[in-house]
């Protein structure tokens, strides 16, 4: 980044470094960002969690579980332009009671990345070695953890087990839809199912977004609704992310 300013003085060239002003902090819903010349408050990303047997924390702050073992949308762009999905699949891992995510799949148009357990990756079907880079699409190992970043302003974290992050660039907001909600800065329209509806039910909800296939899965028993306190949510996910640093 050339952070100089050069003007033409009395015929000739004066440059001098710009001058910033000085930001320490954001208001609520930004983030200070240093990439440029000078540091600037922007919109803080997007960012949805799934975790455990399985929690799901939206976009907007939405916290729910959803126990079937089948493939469902985490987010889509359902802009006009249509230009991604992400992909979860479920197992059940030797109980019905609960599932967890297996894998996670990243597919636009032209290309469909899969993310494995024990870490492995897989373009279009075929193992892949990291790092990984084209033009539209980045992956390679940020310790223990992941990391596929886009062109679109999606990055997708995995650590190989069960937990995924989904993290959208402020201008995919309004324009996601999936088990991650539609990113549009309110919580309480997050459970609107793929024929625009909202549902009350958390399961039929989320089985509005499985994904069609061959292959054989189980829809969610029916069960009594219980509490699910999102303080102590966010209490275990913040001691997984502390388990996943080196």
């Amino acid at each position: 980044v050339n952070c100089t300013l050069c003007a033409c003085v009395k015929g000739s060239i004066e440059c001098r470094k710009k001058q910033c002003v000085p930001i320490t902090t954001c208001p609520d819903g930004k983030i200070l960002t240093r990439n440029g010349c000078c540091p600037i408050c922007t919109e803080k990303p997007g960012v949805c969690t799934v975790f455990g047997d399985p929690h799901y924390n939206t976009f907007d702050g939405r916290t729910f579980n959803f126990q079937g073992t089948c493939q469902y949308v985490l987010a889509k762009d359902c802009s006009p332009a249509a230009s991604f999905q992400v992909l979860v699949k479920n197992d059940a891992r030797r109980t019905r009671s609960f599932s967890w995510t297996k894998s996670v799949e990243f597919v636009t148009a032209d290309v469909s990345i899969s993310l494995h357990q024990h870490l492995t990756v897989k373009q279009n079907g075929t193992r892949i070695a990291l790092p990984y880079e084209t033009a539209q699409i980045h992956i390679d190992l940020d310790g223990y953890l992941l990391k596929l970043s886009t062109k679109t302003g999606l990055e997708i974290t995995w650590d190989g087990d069960s937990f995924v992050e989904v993290m959208a660039a402020p201008h995919l907001k309004g324009k996601l839809c999936g088990l991650c909600g539609n990113y549009n800065g309110h919580r309480r329209d997050d459970l609107i199912g793929r024929d625009g509806h909202f549902r009350f039910d958390v399961d039929e909800f989320a089985e509005t977004w499985r994904v069609e296939s061959n292959e054989v899965c189980h829809r969610p028993h029916r069960k009594p609704a219980s509490y699910l306190c999102p303080g102590s949510v966010k209490v275990k996910f913040r001691a997984h992310r502390e388990c996943q640093k080196p």
